[in-house]
């Protein structure tokens, strides 16, 4: 059961966009530990003690899974690491009920989009995963058909563009930062 808005100062920002765009790059420059809720965190978890072989595809089999069967089952998780700091980045969610339930209880929450060209993300991946084209374009489809990525993208109130250097992410990392502990 959802219960009702949370009343609080504390700022959630949640972190979107693509795979291998640079969600977990950008949360590393902004240097919150402490304060950084990694989706797939819990997820890998779970495929690792299931015995299966981590994976994008494991991990979005058991993500679809789990959110079938309760679209707010991060919830809770997500607002008690909240409760417990000013400030909370929330990396990686692909479900719109789930950041439209945040937003309902939070009303310091803050949607950013992180972007980068298709060939940037690719790149990314293929040096990360050694993920293939084939790979690449099947990743692509199931952000697009399967999860509910595009609408938390158009929920976006910040947009941060992660096509250029890693200093030039820095600086932008440092804004938000700024943004989030004043």
């Amino acid at each position: 059961m959802i219960s009702p808005k949370t009343m609080n100062s504390n700022r959630l920002a949640i972190l979107v966009g693509e795979s291998g765009v640079g969600k977990s790059t950008f949360a590393n420059l902004l240097d919150c530990d402490g304060h950084w809720y990694e989706s797939s965190r819990f997820m890998v978890d779970a495929v690792k003690k299931l015995g299966k072989e981590v994976s994008h595809d494991t991990v979005h089999e058991y993500a679809t899974t789990r959110y079938t069967d309760n679209p707010f089952w991060q919830v809770p998780m997500i607002l008690k690491a909240l409760s417990k700091t000013n400030y909370l980045l929330y990396d990686g969610p692909r479900r719109i009920k789930e950041v439209e339930e945040l937003i309902r209880r939070n009303e310091n929450t803050m949607v950013v989009r992180i972007s980068a060209t298709n060939a940037k993300r690719f790149e990314r991946l293929h040096k990360r995963d050694g993920i293939t084209q084939k790979d690449f374009m099947r990743i692509q489809y199931n952000e697009q058909k399967e999860t509910e990525l595009c609408k938390i993208l158009q929920l976006a109130t910040m947009d941060i563009d992660n096509s250029g250097s890693l200093s030039d992410l820095r600086e932008k990392a440092a804004l938000l930062k700024k943004k989030l502990i004043s």
